[in-house]
């Protein structure tokens, strides 16, 4: 099956998504709440009143908001309302698309190979955005005044979105392929790695999310372009892909979105920005073999 036969079924699908609730629709509470939360006259108690209607969303931030990354010895957050003083209207915005894809991961009555490729697909996203997030941090400490508080928020939204075409292709042969031996889990992952890029402007146009994310991650940041949020993603791509190791069976991973994304020169262009900004130095990579 050629990939672009794939893609404009995917995209016919996704055009009868909203009458039919069928591929890769968002929970309609989570959006509701994340319209709200960039609404200017919004106060707490709305973006309350939305957040329990959603039960295991407000766990999940909950347990976040008194979690290590923002307690900080603070007093333990009791209710809604004051997770949502503790993160800020704009990071629950942010952790609210992060959950409802995270929901999409969690097909039911699924083939044992679609819910393995799922679950790959849900730990490549949060390792990237691990990986990002203590570079981050560590960029922090060398007082470089090129760095910016960047909402941690931002680095797992934009990780998790980044892999939401693999994601486009798993959901699609699951609703396509049941029962239909042929679609093995080698060739579903492939389809899903060579397709990823292209589906992902499609999805976000369909979820009526802005498409600067897709551009984010499929051009080169200028060397005028402030620091942000993408160079640390870059940056844990850079040590995932291109690891300068002589350890043994680290071989660079087929999900980097970098390989999928850039030619050479388009990653040395990366690699030269990401070590001016002083987040990765030249000895942690090497682009020598690619």
């Amino acid at each position: 099956m050629r990939y672009s036969t794939l893609i404009a079924r995917i995209s016919a699908q996704l055009a009868r998504d909203d009458a039919q609730g069928g591929l890769l629709s968002l929970p309609e509470n989570l959006l509701s709440l994340r319209r709200l939360c960039s609404q200017q006259n919004t106060d707490i108690y709305d973006i309350e009143l939305a957040i329990v209607k959603e039960p295991a969303f407000a766990a999940y931030i909950l347990k976040l908001a008194n979690s290590a990354l923002y307690s900080a010895g603070k007093e333990p957050c009791q209710n809604i309302a004051n997770v949502i003083r503790r993160l800020g209207m704009y990071q629950v915005s942010q952790y609210a698309l992060t959950f409802a894809l995270q929901k999409c991961h969690e097909l039911e009555n699924v083939s044992d190979s679609i819910v393995s490729l799922l679950r790959q697909n849900w730990q490549l996203s949060w390792s990237l955005a691990q990986e990002a997030t203590k570079l981050y941090s560590l960029h922090r400490l060398t007082g470089n005044p090129a760095v910016k508080k960047i909402d941690l928020s931002d680095l797992l939204m934009l990780s998790v979105l980044l892999h939401t075409g693999r994601l486009a292709i798993l959901t699609d042969f699951n609703t396509q392929g049941q029962g239909e031996s042929f679609y093995d889990e080698r060739f579903i992952s492939e389809a899903a790695n060579k397709s990823n890029m292209k589906l992902l402007p499609i999805l976000l146009n369909h979820w009526k999310l802005p498409l600067q994310h897709y551009h984010l991650f499929s051009s080169v940041p200028g060397n005028n372009q402030v620091l942000n949020a993408v160079d640390y993603l870059f940056s844990a791509a850079l040590l995932n892909a291109y690891p300068k190791t002589e350890q043994v069976n680290l071989e660079p991973t087929e999900y980097n979105f970098l390989l999928d994304c850039f030619n050479l020169e388009e990653v040395n262009e990366i690699a030269t920005r990401v070590v001016e900004l002083g987040i990765l130095s030249d000895d942690q990579f090497d682009l020598s073999d690619y």
